[in-house]
């Protein structure tokens, strides 16, 4: 039987102290673990994501309430002391005292009593004070020094202090309706049957789960009928979706950074154009043509491909283009804690430059008339406004596209591009800009 703390104490170090991806990592820790419940999956998840989201105030107090400076303690010692001032403080419905006795416990496996004591005594101590009111807390997210300089720079003091607020929040999942039409109906009233569900703000196509344990293998899933996608995620498809003329047959659309694929293959299903769905690496395209073979997509073609290294038949031979660039993600902090930790401000200037190798790429491959998306999931102007200007700049025979008709209330005519701001219970932060190149 999993012992879930002690599990989540190996992954706090791994992406903590060793600089793992926490999905990576969580994936890897389990696999070890086959027999793990559903629940204990999601409790495990929860701990480990909730204590990298708050890494730097859970160690403000152990720095506090330990003796031994928080550098200095054994390495258990320490992620027992975060993930049990996690649970305490930073997360709901774990009884404090059930989560500070279960995680000594799972201490005491890997160091005895002595050094459980000594966790034991930190832990108790802190939940004293919490309970006394003597100790508060904030739940809200620190952001690295140079990260919140840059958000304040651009929203302003007041928009970073409520994106910290928000990228607290546990967001939900959401999912992506493929059925037909004469079949929404019962899909949707199958997933009420099983939990809670609420339709998005921004893709008539996108669905929030309050409760989706294994909801790969739900019926609907399996049958292809949804897709497990952020709706931001959706609307980066949407948008390219919006300029196919008619039914897309006899067009083709690249996906140029595909994996896992859920725009390729949202795409495919709501035209008949081909859309070549590409990839760096094999075992992500596998990704891909598992969702294909799902989805019964045979305008589907997933292919391993470099998206710098344009081959010359390939100059003009698509009518769209998708480039979902390689970002420094901090529009998905929810879902990727890691980043805080990892993401540094000298990583901007390659991801930048990288960006817009990509872009040069895409203006190649392109069509006269044809449509460029390109899409982030970061908050950052370098990676988007800035990028935008950069390439119109430089390629003056592409203008760019209003999205206010295909997101009524979320750009104007004037900005043309958006800009989709996290909310608490929805959308991760993303950038959308769109492109035609005339001739």
């Amino acid at each position: 039987m999993t012992d879930v703390r002690k599990t989540a104490m190996r992954a706090v170090h791994l992406i903590a102290e060793e600089h793992g991806y926490s999905q990576l990592v969580l994936s890897s820790l389990l696999k070890e673990s086959p027999d793990v419940s559903e629940q204990d999956r999601k409790l495990l998840t929860q701990i480990v994501y909730r204590t990298i989201a708050f890494l730097s105030s859970i160690d403000q107090v152990i720095q506090s309430y330990s003796r031994t400076p928080e550098k200095k303690l054994q390495a258990d010692v320490r992620e027992a002391l975060r993930i049990g001032i996690c649970q305490m403080l930073f997360m709901d419905g774990i009884p404090p005292y059930a989560a500070v006795s279960a995680t000594v416990e799972a201490l005491k496996k890997t160091r005895g009593k002595t050094f459980a004591g000594y966790a034991n005594a930190v832990l108790r101590s802190v939940l004293r004070d919490a309970e006394s009111g003597k100790l508060t807390v904030e739940r809200k997210v620190a952001f690295p020094a140079w990260l919140e300089t840059r958000l304040s720079a651009q929203y302003g003091r007041e928009k970073v202090d409520e994106l910290s607020r928000i990228f607290a929040e546990e967001r939900p999942l959401s999912i992506r309706l493929d059925a037909e039409e004469d079949e929404r109906a019962q899909i949707l009233d199958d997933l009420a049957s099983r939990t809670e569900i609420r339709q998005g703000k921004l893709c008539p196509d996108a669905y929030y789960l309050r409760d989706a344990s294994r909801i790969y293998e739900w019926p609907a899933f399996l049958d292809g009928k949804i897709s497990v996608q952020g709706e931001s995620s959706m609307a980066a498809s949407q948008a390219l979706v919006s300029f196919i003329p008619g039914s897309g047959e006899g067009l083709s659309i690249l996906d140029m950074c595909a994996a896992p694929g859920s725009k390729s293959c949202m795409i495919a299903r709501r035209t008949k154009a081909t859309v070549i769905s590409r990839d760096l690496y094999p075992a992500r395209v596998r990704l891909i043509e598992e969702n294909k073979k799902r989805l019964r997509l045979e305008n589907l073609r997933p292919e391993v491909r470099d998206a710098l290294q344009t081959r010359e038949e390939e100059r003009e031979l698509f009518d769209l283009i998708l480039l979902d660039a390689p970002c420094s993600g901090i529009g998905t902090i929810r879902n990727k804690p890691d980043i805080l930790l990892q993401r540094r401000e000298e990583d901007l200037e390659d991801l930048t430059l990288l960006q817009e190798k990509m872009l040069q790429e895409a203006a190649r491959m392109l069509k006269k008339g044809g449509v460029l998306v390109y899409s982030t999931c970061t908050l950052l102007a370098e990676e988007n406004e800035r990028q935008v200007d950069r390439f119109l700049m430089g390629y003056p025979s592409f203008e760019e596209m209003d999205l206010s008709g295909v997101f009524p209330g979320w750009t104007t005519p004037e900005v043309k591009h958006m800009t989709i701001w996290p909310e608490e219970n929805g959308c991760d932060g993303f950038f959308i800009a769109a492109f035609r190149k005339s001739g």
